[in-house]
């Protein structure tokens, strides 16, 4: 089992505007394997993240497996998401943030204050990036990707095959909900032809 969890929030998947939370990992390839997924009426002040990882070690242990015990937690810097992570881990953890994002953000900083001086963006820099999110340079953990590509890849398959692009209201899609989770549970089934396998080893290819 990986050591890493990505966590993540989707939006404009039902027509009341609740957020969609998907945790999962990635294998040594980077696929992403989905653990779950919930729905909450707000990423940011609930504790819903608490929920859906608290959830994933009750089913750890009714299949009699080991807890998880992370030692990583990829996600693009939601206060909500580290403080559940922790509440439920209490490890100790690197924080993985992906670069692109502290790189648009502090782009971002750059061109809202053109009057800036270089105190005050270092100043935002040390208290933002270094104190912080100082999760967000490459090969902070070893076998850890340093970007939440593989679960955004999956929240995309979401909407473009789940629900084809539609707002639905809550009720309806919950029913889609469960058979997405259902097709998840499938897709893992070793018997399958088709399984999709958990690489425990990178693939290297010698196509130029």
């Amino acid at each position: 089992m990986s050591q890493h969890i990505h966590a993540d929030a989707t939006y404009k998947l039902i027509w009341q505007g609740f957020p969609v939370l998907v945790i999962g990992t990635t294998d040594l390839n980077k696929p992403f394997h989905p653990f779950g997924l919930a729905i909450c009426s707000n990423e940011k002040k609930t504790k819903d993240f608490e929920f859906i990882f608290n959830s994933i070690q009750i089913g750890m242990q009714k299949i009699n497996k080991a807890l998880l015990q992370p030692t990583a937690l990829i996600l693009d810097a939601v206060d909500s998401i580290k403080n559940d992570f922790k509440n439920v881990f209490n490890d100790s953890y690197n924080q993985i943030m992906y670069w692109a994002h502290m790189k648009r953000k502090v782009e971002n900083c750059i061109r809202q204050q053109k009057n800036q001086t270089i105190l005050d963006f270092l100043n935002y820099f040390d208290s933002e990036w270094l104190k912080s999110n100082n999760g967000w340079y490459e090969g902070l953990q070893l076998y850890a990707p340093s970007t939440n590509n593989a679960l955004e890849a999956t929240n995309k398959t979401i909407k473009d095959d789940g629900i084809f692009r539609e707002r639905h209201v809550l009720s309806r899609f919950l029913t889609i909900s469960s058979n997405i989770i259902n097709n998840w549970s499938i897709e893992q089934d070793l018997s399958l032809v088709n399984a999709r396998i958990f690489a425990t080893g990178s693939t290297i290819s010698l196509e130029l």
